[in-house]
């Protein structure tokens, strides 16, 4: 189990440190180690997800995923 704070890129499993970040849902970050494009798809547990694989109901604002579903 990772120490709280820490996560693994789900394409490449290299630990990614979340725990200087505030990472709420919709968060948009770049690994480090493979660069793919991640967001954050659930905060209790933290769960990261690739950018690709999140439905086409989002929208880009800064670095939030926005629902386009209202």
């Amino acid at each position: 189990m990772l120490d709280e704070g820490l996560q693994r890129c789900p394409c490449c499993e290299a630990r990614i440190d979340l725990s200087d970040q505030q990472a709420e849902i919709g968060t948009l970050l770049e690994c480090p180690v493979c660069k793919a494009e991640l967001v954050v798809s659930n905060d209790e547990p933290l769960e990261l997800d690739p950018v690709f694989s999140i439905s086409n109901q989002w929208s880009v604002n800064g670095n939030q995923l926005l629902s386009t579903d209202h």
